[in-house]
């Protein structure tokens, strides 16, 4: 491992990831203490993300927020605070504003948020493409993340399971719960602390999707709780039906599928 940044260097670098690493599904869960150790992993960054954002912050004074160390080889184009002025400043500027006006015109959530606030969100916010079939999050998972659909169809699906005679639990089947489209929300367990912190359901692409990803470590709590955030996020939030309710209708389902002559082998049902 090498440190690149430390968390108290200076505004002396702004860097660009340009390695293949591990897809973005194989991320760390945000908040992840070290064993043996009082640093905590907030993050881990892929080919394509930058690093070192307190160069383009706006004030004279800017530190690191956080050490940055390398996992495996990776190569880096450094830049210093005058090559990003020269190149790239301009450019992360208007993809910040671009981040604003989907928060502000297109989630539900930010609609009342004044302008300024959502800027000082929209900077955290990553955007992430994934291709049909990925799953994005999974069920029981950590929850470190907070979607906002900007394009695409995703399925919500959860396992249900039960315990068996000998005390283990058992996956009894896969239930599509419903579909989520542009300008809804996923990972609501991030912000809410619903569930233990973990995700209640796994999330798959249908289509090609796009989203803007917040991490919990980005997550501002005292602003967002003072745009009343938290009602808002519930309203949109998936409400999942009981376990039972679910697994009656998968069966449901199942007969309907074997009296039409369709083979189903996932659950047997008496």
């Amino acid at each position: 491992q090498k440190r690149i940044v430390d968390d108290d260097d200076g505004e002396d670098g702004y860097n660009l990831n340009d390695e293949k690493l591990p897809p973005r599904s194989h991320r760390m869960s945000s908040i992840k203490a070290l064993q043996d150790t009082l640093e905590t992993t907030i993050n881990v960054m892929n080919a394509g993300e930058t690093l070192g954002e307190a160069v383009g912050a706006d004030g004279v004074h800017n530190y690191r927020k956080a050490a940055c160390v390398t996992e495996q080889t990776t190569e880096l184009l450094v830049l210093d605070q005058k090559g990003f002025e020269m190149t790239f400043k301009k450019f992360f500027e208007k993809r910040d504003l671009e981040k604003v006006l989907i928060l502000k015109e297109e989630i539900d959530c930010f609609k009342r948020w004044k302008i300024r606030d959502i800027n000082k969100i929209a900077h955290f916010c990553r955007e992430q493409k994934y291709a049909p079939g990925t799953r994005i999050v999974r069920q029981g998972g950590e929850a470190d993340a907070l979607f906002f659909i900007e394009s695409g169809l995703v399925n919500v699906v959860r396992t249900v399971s039960d315990v068996d005679r000998e005390g283990r639990e058992v996956d009894l089947c896969d239930v599509l719960v419903t579909k989520l489209c542009s300008s809804e929300v996923f990972g609501e367990e991030t912000f809410l602390g619903e569930n233990g912190g973990v995700y209640k359901s796994s999330i798959y692409a249908e289509t090609r999707v796009k989203c803007l990803r917040i991490d919990v470590a980005q997550i501002d709590f005292g602003l967002w709780e003072g745009n009343s955030a938290r009602e808002c996020i519930k309203r949109c939030a998936v409400d999942y039906p009981d376990d039972n309710v679910l697994l009656q209708h998968h069966l449901d389902k199942v007969r309907k599928m074997k009296k039409s002559g369709i083979k189903v082998g996932a659950l047997k049902v008496d």
